[in-house]
Formats: C-alpha cells, structure tokens, sequence
C-alpha cells in the first residue's frame, strides 16, 4: 500500500479537529526520548466560554509551559497570525497554533517574528503522529480517520496486530469476571514489594531478585 504523505485533516470541522489535537496531545508525552517531553495538557474550557484566546494549555518536563490554538480554517493569512498572537492573553514560553491546512510563508514568517511562537500545520502534524509508538498512532488514526487512511498513513506490516495497553489489559480489568487484574495477591507483599524495590532502585536489583524472579 502507498504511504500518505500527510494526514487529511483539512475539513475536520472545529470541534472533530480540537479533539483530535487533545487526543494527539495526550499521546505526545509518551514519546521516547523527547527533549523536553510534554507532561501535561488540558482543554482550556469550552466554546462558549472565555478562554483567553486559547484552547489548549500544557507544561514540559523543563518547567516550561506551552498554549495551542485550533484553526480549522481556509486558509491563515500573516494578518490572522498577527490577530492571534495580539489577543492571546495567556503567559507560556510556547505558544503553538494548530492550522488543519498548508501554512504560507508569510504566515510563518510572522509566527517567527515573535520568540516562543510557532506553527503546526497539517504537515507538522502528520509527522508529529508519525513520531509515537505505533500501536498509539494506530489508535489515535483508527479514532479520528479510519482505518482505511490509517492503513495509507502508516502502511507498516503487522500494524493491525499491536494492541494498545487498554486493549489488552482492559478486559482484564473487570472485577466481575472470575479471573481479573483486580484481584487480590493474598501471600505475595514480600514478592511484590521485592519487585517493585527492584524497579525503582537506581542501583539496580538487587541479587536476590535476579536469582528468584530472572531480573
């Protein structure tokens, strides 16, 4: 199958195209060896509602803080950008405006001009999603394009196999079924604790936990 080289966000409508930014977030901060790695993000309020003149707010493992506005719009000009920058009300070192089309020159010329800004733009976007671990893309495209774009964005082998972590472990987590995650280790608190001491330890597990449990 052809690789598409850009998502069709384009057209989305205002709220499809938010939601797929908040789900796209959320994702980010599992991104391995990000430099700074994004921690936290939230939806900043809802439409209606006074949101400073933006729609996301987040923060980074550096300590520093980052907004993203939506705009699922025709087109957006050096005097939009200019507009959004000059009601933004909001302190952040990042300030991201999310374009679901192709950003001009000029536009993003204009975003430059002002330290701390930036655009992402259908193209950014789509290697954004491109940069998560597979079965996270796969979820994220299944969600808000279907499987069939999913399949042309990411014609990877194998791609419908991985399953996410809630997928796997979702069913097992019910506590009305027999056999559940849930359930009580009666007789393991020194086991697990050994396990976990071996995890967090920086040093390493220690013997102990090598011989009983193949650390």
């Amino acid at each position: 199958m052809t690789s598409s080289s850009s998502l069709p966000s384009a057209g989305m409508g205002w709220n499809e195209f938010e939601a797929f930014l908040d789900d796209l977030l959320v994702r980010l901060r599992l991104v391995p060896n990000a430099s700074p790695r994004l921690i936290e993000s939230s939806r900043h309020g809802k439409a209606g509602q006074k949101q400073e003149g933006i729609d996301h707010f987040g923060r980074y493992d550096d300590g520093t803080q980052a907004t993203w506005q939506c705009k699922e719009q025709l087109k957006l000009t050096e005097a939009n950008v200019k507009k959004i920058i000059s009601d933004t009300n909001v302190e952040a070192e990042h300030h991201v405006v999310v374009f679901s089309r192709i950003a001009d020159a000029k536009a993003r010329t204009q975003a430059a001009k002002h330290p701390g800004w930036k655009i992402w733009d259908q193209n950014d976007l789509s290697n954004l999603v491109r940069t998560l671990p597979l079965h996270e893309a796969r979820t994220l495209l299944d969600a808000h394009f279907g499987t069939q774009v999913r399949r042309a964005f990411l014609p990877i082998a194998g791609s419908d196999v991985f399953l996410s972590v809630e997928d796997f472990y979702g069913p097992l987590l019910d506590e009305a079924k027999r056999f559940n995650h849930r359930a009580k280790l009666v007789g393991r608190d020194h086991d697990l604790a050994t396990l976990a001491n071996a995890i967090v330890d920086p040093n390493g597990p220690k013997p102990e936990s090598v011989e009983r449990f193949g650390l």
